[in-house]
């Protein structure tokens, strides 16, 4: 299966969504159930790495840090709560390299630096955890737990995509913003 998602980052107007496999509408005995659900709205999944820009961008709106700024991945691991994280980078690097490299302790220590409350309020803003609004029926939310449940290594967690379900919708939508210099449209 897959999606293609097309959005203008300046309105905010999605200019094209499709979904794989499909089906045709004048013929529905052929229609397969799988190829009828819309999965850029209705698919939720842990988004990963590509929640890392999301990290970042929190840290960034809270002044905490600068792209050139300077983060210690250490020896490539961290833990938190009890939890053991790793990734294959090690040592001192800039925030940007950290994300260009996709550093597991690197974006996990950025998150614990935003903090809980800061962390989860950029996610809500982001529209992570409600529906986008689109005029398409059936839209998910994706999920996103309140604070008060998160475990300890939650917020490690979700800085690197984890804990956390979204749909394509939600991550396009929330790219487009940072591309829009931070303007939610």
């Amino acid at each position: 299966s897959g999606m293609a998602i097309v959005i203008d980052q300046k309105t905010g107007d999605i200019l094209a969504l499709a979904n794989y496999p499909t089906f045709d509408p004048a013929d529905m005995s052929t229609a397969k159930p799988e190829s009828m659900m819309d999965r850029a709205i209705q698919t939720v999944y842990s988004p990963g790495s590509v929640f890392k820009l999301v990290t970042y961008s929190s840290a960034l709106e809270k002044n905490l840090i600068t792209p050139e700024g300077m983060v210690d991945a250490g020896n490539g691991s961290i833990e938190v709560a009890g939890h053991k994280f790793s990734d294959h980078h090690t040592g001192v690097m800039s925030y940007a390299e950290a994300l260009a490299h996709s550093s597991n302790v690197c974006a996990i220590k950025t998150g614990m630096r935003v903090g809980k409350s800061d962390f989860y309020s950029m996610v809500q803003k982001m529209g992570f955890g409600q529906r986008t609004g689109i005029e398409l029926p059936a839209e998910t939310k994706g999920i996103v737990r309140d604070p008060d449940k998160w475990n300890g290594d939650s917020l490690a967690s979700m800085s690197i995509g984890y804990e956390i379900g979204v749909t394509p919708l939600q991550i396009a939508t929330a790219f487009a913003t940072i591309a829009n210099d931070g303007v939610k449209n």
